[in-house]
């Protein structure tokens, strides 16, 4: 086999022979690199055949990223084979090179390859891509959220300050909603994202918002009056929620010490809570914010949303 002659498809098929026999297509085969470069070479000038190619696609040899007439070769690669040789050179410009910086010239084929979110799923597991290389591959290539949420619960590390801003800069930017939410369960336990979550905070729900907003690594974003309108826009929120119909449903605006003649009955429960936090905030009624939140906390002891909202009264 040493001295086997590519540009004959008798040779050829004998090299498939051997490989097939030993479950092996490098058996007997010195300089594998060379041989792969001549045969994708005879694929321009003759016949190559189809198997062998496709045989070769599957093994240790098919990164191609050196190939001199790379860019050209893609087209004539029968279909299996084109798919083996595109992942590999792929895998290999991942490990040796940064195919995710502007600056690196990529065929459309590696390019379409960079945008599947079947093989982003497998690149990102890639001991060679930081948080920092996923960020910038996120823009240059279509990247789902749902790929950067799967590396993102894998990731074991605390990013650095500069990565957690990029990171939550490109969240923002991408309007990945569930991302966001993701960051703000982890700056709960692990304050090196809140620097991440500052970027995004407002991508989040009302609630969450608030509570972000009292994160050590969030508090100088909020004036006292963005806390405050924080704080009553989450009660605006679960209020037209949980009591949809209104303030007079179960009797709550009269347990807070309200009268139920200052509830205009016309209007929507969303419509009739906005006049009536209204009232609250410039104390045009009898009621009061701190009876509201100890009823509806009586009423929904679990309500995460309640309970956080009572237990920060003093931002409203």
């Amino acid at each position: 086999m040493r001295k086997i002659q590519l540009v004959h498809v008798g040779w050829q098929a004998i090299w498939l022979a051997v490989a097939k026999q030993t479950s092996n297509i490098w058996t007997g085969i010195a300089q594998s690199s060379t041989i792969v470069t001549k045969l994708l070479d005879q694929l321009f000038a003759g016949t190559v055949l189809t198997e062998l190619v496709t045989l070769i696609s599957t093994s240790s040899q098919a990164d191609i990223r050196d190939y001199v007439h790379r860019s050209a070769i893609w087209a004539l690669l029968p279909d299996r084979a084109r798919i083996g040789f595109l992942r590999s050179t792929a895998i290999g410009l991942l490990t040796y090179e940064s195919p995710e910086e502007s600056t690196s010239e990529l065929e459309p084929e590696l390019v379409h390859l960079f945008n599947s979110s079947a093989f982003q799923t497998e690149a990102f597991y890639h001991p060679s891509m930081s948080l920092s290389r996923v960020i910038v591959y996120s823009k240059r290539f279509t990247v789902s959220e749902p790929v950067v949420l799967q590396y993102l619960r894998a990731y074991q590390n605390s990013p650095s300050a500069g990565d957690a801003r990029a990171f939550g800069q490109l969240v923002l930017q991408k309007r990945w909603t569930s991302t966001a939410d993701e960051l703000f369960s982890y700056s709960r336990w692990n304050s090196a994202w809140q620097g991440a979550l500052a970027e995004c905070v407002s991508l989040l729900g009302m609630i969450n918002r608030f509570i972000a907003y009292l994160m050590p690594g969030l508090s100088t974003l909020p004036s006292r009056h963005q806390l405050q309108d924080s704080w009553w826009k989450s009660l605006l929120a679960e209020l037209q929620s949980v009591y949809y119909e209104g303030p007079l449903q179960d009797g709550l605006w009269e347990e807070s010490g309200g009268e139920n003649h200052e509830i205009k009955a016309q209007r929507t429960g969303g419509e009739q809570w906005v006049d009536a936090l209204r009232k609250l905030r410039t104390r045009k009624t009898r009621a009061t914010i701190e009876l509201l939140l100890d009823t509806v906390t009586m009423h929904y002891p679990t309500n995460s949303t309640f309970t956080t909202l009572r237990r920060n009264i003093d931002h409203a």
